[in-house]
């Protein structure tokens, strides 16, 4: 078996509690990877098979930055090209707090960004924290900047949730 890509789900715990959420991730929740924990994952991983890619997410990674950080910066001295966060962007509630927090994580070796948008996120989230996060990704440089968004059937089902995600 050829294993090429892993994700870590670094926590349960979220800001949110969408309707959607394959992990019943929220507030509430508990359960976090340990940086010692994820280190000997990536080492034993390593050994076996050259990963091209490593995400972090969760539940939301980002409250448990600095665990979040060190994955990334495992990754990247493992040399593993890919390294990528989802998020819903709860912590972007300015620019300023934006461009630090993502600064940080490129010089850590973060290659890429996902960003979770749409009805079930933004009940929990407020659209203009997403901006914020997407807008800094882009001015920082980040080249992969990817927006995940749910539909409730599918894209062009015109139902009430759908016109909600399509609308943000």
């Amino acid at each position: 078996m050829q294993l090429n890509n892993v994700d870590f789900l670094l926590t349960f715990k979220c800001t949110a509690k969408c309707q959607h959420c394959s992990y019943k991730a929220g507030p509430k929740r508990t359960g976090l990877i340990k940086p010692k924990e994820s280190s000997q994952y990536l080492n034993e991983l390593m050994k076996s098979h050259p990963l091209q890619s490593v995400w972090v997410h969760g539940g939301e990674p980002f409250l448990s930055f600095d665990y979040m950080e060190h994955i990334i910066e495992e990754a990247k001295k493992w040399e593993i090209l890919n390294r990528g966060v989802i998020t819903n962007s709860f912590w972007a509630r300015n620019r300023k707090i934006a461009k630090k927090k993502l600064e940080r994580l490129k010089r850590a070796g973060l290659t890429a960004l996902t960003f979770s948008f749409d009805f079930s996120h933004q009940e929990f989230i407020p659209v203009e924290y997403v901006k914020n996060a997407i807008t800094s990704a882009v001015n920082i440089g980040f080249e992969a900047i990817y927006v995940d968004s749910y539909f409730v059937e599918d894209r062009d089902s015109d139902n009430f949730f759908n016109q909600i995600t399509k609308k943000i």
